[in-house]
This record gives structure tokens, C-alpha cells and sequence, in this order.
């Protein structure tokens, strides 16, 4: 097969994955009012992990971490969707610039806690929000983690990026200051 065909058969699997992705959101979008109405959270780790699972059962070991990631960031794309609808409800949500402005999030990252800003800046830069520091540091015996974040807050999306990092912390979130460009 030569490599223009084998171009065009990925060129129809992804439009076949484009429906699906489609499909995925609009149910993605049913399951955060189902959570809007029950006040359930959006992110429940056991249930990733179950899904994981399944999803990865019967591929082989060299395909495995690639099936894991795809559906891994997957879950965590329909998340960022789930957080934008719900971030507006959400305590705190209103405190945010409502344009241009910077967020400091600082995280208190108790022993046996680890957190990775990886998983801030990967949302972040979906968003378009630029991460202008980001520094582990210690403050009485303890480690924090201090990340600030400037952008465009008016989205849906910058807005759910912030309450993802809120809501998915593995430790605990001591302070959020915002500011608006204009201050």
C-alpha cells in the first residue's frame, strides 16, 4: 500500500473519530448536569482508573501506555468540558477577572503529598493562559507550590482550567489571589 492510501484511510478513521468526539462531549455535557443537579464531583479517581482499565483490556503491551495516554488526556478533555459548564455555579468562580488579569494559586503540599504542576500547565495552555511562574518553595517544615497564571478569564474555558486545578488538587489549595490588568 503506498503512502497516499494509506494517508487517506487515517484521513476517514479520523473523521470517524471527529463523530465520536463529537458524540463523547454531548454526553459529556449530560453527565455535568447530571452532577449539577445530584452535586457530584466531577473528577472521581476511582472511576478513571475503572475506565482505564477497560479501556486499555486486550491491547498489547506495546501499545498500552499510548492507549492509556489517549484515553487518559480524553477523560481529562471531557473534564475541562464538564468544569466549563459547571464553573460559574461554583463558589469562588466569581472572585476571577472577568477579562485580562493573573491568578496565584498557591498549593500547601502536605508529606506523602506529591503535586506535579503538570497538570496546571497542560490545562493552562489549553486554555491560552500563560503560566508566568510557577516555584516549589518551604515554609515551615512544609512545601508549597505557587503557580500564577495571566490571561483572558472571560472564557468558559480559562474559568474551568482554574476549577479543575481547585477541584483535582491531590493536596490542599491555601490561597487563590486574583487581579485584573487594570489594577
Amino acid at each position: 500500500m503506498e503512502l497516499k492510501e494509506i494517508r487517506q484511510q487515517i484521513d476517514a478513521v479520523d473523521g470517524q473519530m471527529k463523530e465520536l468526539f463529537l458524540k463523547r462531549m454531548e454526553l459529556s455535557g449530560r453527565v455535568a448536569e447530571a452532577k449539577r443537579r445530584t452535586g457530584g464531583a466531577v473528577y472521581v479517581k476511582e472511576r478513571e482508573a475503572e475506565v482505564l482499565a477497560l479501556r486499555s483490556d486486550g491491547v498489547s503491551a506495546e501499545l498500552l501506555p499510548e492507549c492509556t495516554a489517549f484515553f487518559g488526556h480524553m477523560m481529562e478533555i471531557s473534564r475541562i468540558y464538564q468544569y466549563s459548564l459547571l464553573a460559574e455555579e461554583t463558589e469562588g468562580m466569581q472572585k476571577l477577572p472577568k477579562s485580562e488579569g493573573a491568578v496565584d494559586i498557591e498549593i500547601s503540599c502536605p508529606s506523602g503529598h506529591a503535586v506535579s504542576p503538570a497538570l496546571c500547565l497542560n490545562a493552562a495552555a489549553v486554555a491560552g493562559l500563560q503560566e508566568e511562574e510557577v516555584a516549589f518553595y518551604k515554609k515551615g517544615g512544609e512545601q508549597f507550590l505557587h503557580v500564577r497564571l495571566s490571561g483572558d478569564f472571560s472564557s468558559a474555558l480559562s474559568r474551568a482550567v482554574i476549577l479543575q486545578m481547585l477541584q483535582e488538587s491531590p493536596a490542599v489549595v491555601t490561597t487563590v489571589r486574583c487581579s485584573a490588568v487594570d489594577e
